[in-house]
Protein backbone atom coordinates (compact mmCIF):
# COMPACT_ATOMS: atom_id res chain seq x y z
CA UNK A 1 0.00 0.00 0.00
CA UNK A 2 1.72 3.47 -0.94
CA UNK A 3 2.27 5.99 1.29
CA UNK A 4 0.08 8.13 0.04
CA UNK A 5 -2.83 5.89 0.35
CA UNK A 6 -1.80 5.62 4.42
CA UNK A 7 -1.78 9.20 4.41
CA UNK A 8 -5.57 9.67 3.68
CA UNK A 9 -6.52 6.48 5.47
CA UNK A 10 -4.90 7.84 8.44
CA UNK A 11 -6.59 11.52 8.04
CA UNK A 12 -9.61 10.32 7.13
CA UNK A 13 -9.76 7.73 10.14
CA UNK A 14 -8.40 10.34 12.46
CA UNK A 15 -11.71 12.63 11.70
CA UNK A 16 -13.77 10.14 12.25
CA UNK A 17 -12.16 9.49 15.79
CA UNK A 18 -12.84 12.90 16.73
CA UNK A 19 -16.20 13.41 14.82
CA UNK A 20 -16.99 9.48 16.26
CA UNK A 21 -16.09 11.52 20.19
CA UNK A 22 -17.93 13.98 20.01
CA UNK A 23 -21.00 12.36 18.59
CA UNK A 24 -21.25 10.00 21.23
CA UNK A 25 -19.75 12.27 24.13
CA UNK A 26 -23.06 12.75 25.71
CA UNK A 27 -23.74 8.94 25.51
CA UNK A 28 -20.68 7.66 26.47
CA UNK A 29 -20.37 10.23 29.96
CA UNK A 30 -23.25 8.44 31.17
CA UNK A 31 -21.56 5.10 31.09
CA UNK A 32 -19.31 3.72 33.54
CA UNK A 33 -15.28 4.10 32.60
CA UNK A 34 -15.14 0.25 32.68
CA UNK A 35 -17.93 -0.35 29.91
CA UNK A 36 -16.81 2.40 27.73
CA UNK A 37 -14.58 0.12 26.18
CA UNK A 38 -17.13 -2.73 25.46
CA UNK A 39 -19.77 -0.02 24.69
CA UNK A 40 -18.17 2.00 22.14
CA UNK A 41 -18.93 1.26 18.24
CA UNK A 42 -18.58 4.60 15.70
CA UNK A 43 -15.90 5.48 18.44
CA UNK A 44 -13.60 2.67 18.50
CA UNK A 45 -13.38 1.47 15.51
CA UNK A 46 -11.47 4.48 13.72
CA UNK A 47 -9.30 4.92 16.31
CA UNK A 48 -8.21 1.35 15.97
CA UNK A 49 -8.15 1.71 12.23
CA UNK A 50 -5.85 5.12 12.34
CA UNK A 51 -3.48 2.65 14.98
CA UNK A 52 -3.48 -0.09 12.25
CA UNK A 53 -2.52 2.39 9.28
CA UNK A 54 -0.27 4.37 11.41
CA UNK A 55 1.78 1.05 12.08
CA UNK A 56 1.81 0.22 7.98
CA UNK A 57 2.92 3.73 7.84
CA UNK A 58 6.06 3.31 9.56
CA UNK A 59 6.84 -0.21 8.15
CA UNK A 60 5.77 -1.97 11.83
CA UNK A 61 3.90 -5.58 11.06
CA UNK A 62 0.72 -4.59 12.95
CA UNK A 63 -0.07 -7.25 15.67
CA UNK A 64 -2.41 -9.93 13.84
CA UNK A 65 -4.66 -10.02 16.32
CA UNK A 66 -5.76 -6.34 15.98
CA UNK A 67 -5.99 -6.79 11.95
CA UNK A 68 -8.87 -9.88 12.76
CA UNK A 69 -10.58 -7.75 16.08
CA UNK A 70 -10.95 -4.77 13.68
CA UNK A 71 -12.11 -6.99 10.48
CA UNK A 72 -14.71 -8.52 12.45
CA UNK A 73 -15.88 -5.41 14.20
CA UNK A 74 -15.96 -3.63 10.77
CA UNK A 75 -17.15 -6.17 8.80
CA UNK A 76 -20.04 -6.47 11.64
CA UNK A 77 -21.14 -3.13 12.11
CA UNK A 78 -20.75 -2.05 8.41
CA UNK A 79 -23.29 -4.94 7.39
CA UNK A 80 -25.43 -4.42 10.71
CA UNK A 81 -26.12 -0.64 9.73
CA UNK A 82 -27.38 -1.41 6.96
CA UNK A 83 -30.12 -3.04 8.07
CA UNK A 84 -30.25 -1.61 11.86
CA UNK A 85 -30.56 1.62 10.70
CA UNK A 86 -33.60 1.34 8.36
CA UNK A 87 -35.57 -1.03 10.97
CA UNK A 88 -35.20 2.01 13.57
CA UNK A 89 -36.38 4.33 10.92
CA UNK A 90 -39.39 2.06 10.16
CA UNK A 91 -40.02 2.57 13.80
CA UNK A 92 -39.38 6.64 14.47
CA UNK A 93 -38.93 7.95 11.27
CA UNK A 94 -36.69 8.89 8.71
CA UNK A 95 -34.25 11.87 9.69
CA UNK A 96 -30.71 13.02 8.43
CA UNK A 97 -28.92 11.61 11.47
CA UNK A 98 -29.55 7.98 10.85
CA UNK A 99 -28.82 8.11 7.41
CA UNK A 100 -25.83 9.73 8.08
CA UNK A 101 -24.99 6.71 10.34
CA UNK A 102 -25.53 4.39 7.92
CA UNK A 103 -22.77 6.12 5.89
CA UNK A 104 -20.66 7.12 8.47
CA UNK A 105 -20.13 3.24 9.91
CA UNK A 106 -20.13 1.80 5.49
CA UNK A 107 -16.99 4.21 5.38
CA UNK A 108 -15.19 2.04 8.12
CA UNK A 109 -16.86 -1.47 7.42
CA UNK A 110 -15.74 -0.78 3.31
CA UNK A 111 -11.48 -0.91 4.96
CA UNK A 112 -12.13 -4.54 5.93
CA UNK A 113 -11.39 -4.91 2.27
CA UNK A 114 -8.31 -3.29 2.30
CA UNK A 115 -7.29 -5.20 5.66
CA UNK A 116 -8.22 -8.63 5.19
CA UNK A 117 -5.18 -9.59 3.00
CA UNK A 118 -2.59 -8.54 5.64
CA UNK A 119 -4.47 -11.10 8.11
CA UNK A 120 -2.52 -14.42 8.71
CA UNK A 121 -3.61 -17.58 9.95
CA UNK A 122 -4.92 -16.69 14.10
CA UNK A 123 -3.39 -18.16 16.52
CA UNK A 124 -6.03 -20.03 19.21
CA UNK A 125 -5.27 -17.18 21.67
CA UNK A 126 -5.85 -14.45 19.34
CA UNK A 127 -9.04 -15.82 18.21
CA UNK A 128 -9.94 -16.48 22.26
CA UNK A 129 -9.23 -12.84 22.71
CA UNK A 130 -11.69 -11.65 19.70
CA UNK A 131 -14.53 -14.04 21.07
CA UNK A 132 -13.78 -12.66 24.49
CA UNK A 133 -13.98 -9.21 23.42
CA UNK A 134 -17.32 -9.62 21.38
CA UNK A 135 -18.82 -11.28 24.39
CA UNK A 136 -18.12 -9.08 26.68
CA UNK A 137 -19.38 -5.67 24.12
CA UNK A 138 -22.29 -7.76 23.22
CA UNK A 139 -23.10 -8.54 27.08
CA UNK A 140 -22.52 -4.56 28.04
CA UNK A 141 -24.87 -3.52 24.69
CA UNK A 142 -27.98 -6.15 24.94
CA UNK A 143 -27.73 -6.84 28.90
CA UNK A 144 -26.44 -3.80 30.73
CA UNK A 145 -28.25 -1.69 28.24
CA UNK A 146 -25.56 0.39 27.50
CA UNK A 147 -26.06 0.60 23.53
CA UNK A 148 -27.73 3.92 22.88
CA UNK A 149 -30.60 2.95 20.95
CA UNK A 150 -31.96 0.86 23.41
CA UNK A 151 -32.04 3.54 25.97
CA UNK A 152 -34.60 5.55 23.93
CA UNK A 153 -37.81 5.75 25.26
CA UNK A 154 -40.35 2.96 23.95
CA UNK A 155 -37.67 1.31 22.04
CA UNK A 156 -39.35 -1.93 20.46
CA UNK A 157 -38.34 -5.07 21.52
CA UNK A 158 -38.85 -6.94 18.34
CA UNK A 159 -35.61 -4.30 17.22
CA UNK A 160 -33.59 -5.01 20.31
CA UNK A 161 -34.31 -9.20 19.96
CA UNK A 162 -33.60 -8.37 16.42
CA UNK A 163 -30.47 -6.67 16.58
CA UNK A 164 -28.85 -9.17 19.29
CA UNK A 165 -29.57 -11.76 17.09
CA UNK A 166 -28.15 -10.80 14.07
CA UNK A 167 -25.09 -9.25 15.47
CA UNK A 168 -23.81 -12.05 16.87
CA UNK A 169 -24.77 -14.40 14.01
CA UNK A 170 -22.84 -11.64 11.40
CA UNK A 171 -19.74 -12.22 14.30
CA UNK A 172 -19.73 -15.25 14.33
CA UNK A 173 -19.96 -15.66 10.76
CA UNK A 174 -17.37 -13.19 10.14
CA UNK A 175 -14.63 -14.81 12.46
CA UNK A 176 -15.71 -18.15 10.63
CA UNK A 177 -14.98 -16.24 7.18
CA UNK A 178 -11.95 -14.39 8.67
CA UNK A 179 -9.91 -17.32 10.25
CA UNK A 180 -10.62 -19.90 7.28
CA UNK A 181 -9.80 -17.16 4.76
CA UNK A 182 -6.47 -16.54 6.98
CA UNK A 183 -5.68 -20.32 6.95
CA UNK A 184 -5.39 -20.61 3.09
CA UNK A 185 -2.38 -20.19 1.19
CA UNK A 186 -2.39 -16.56 -0.73
CA UNK A 187 -2.05 -18.47 -4.19
CA UNK A 188 -5.30 -20.71 -3.55
CA UNK A 189 -6.71 -16.92 -2.86
CA UNK A 190 -5.93 -15.05 -6.12
CA UNK A 191 -8.36 -15.41 -9.68
CA UNK A 192 -7.38 -17.91 -12.13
Amino acid sequence: MSKQKLKYLILLNLLWSILGFFADYQWLSSIPVYLIPFTAICSLYPPLLSIWYILKYYHKIPPNWLTLWILVGTTTYGLLAQIYFPLLMSWKGVNFHDIGSMFWVAVYGCQAVILWPYLKKPKPIQISFVIAFLLAANYSHYFLQTFVFLTLTGYPLWLGMLTAILTIVVQITALIFYTVLASRPISELKPS
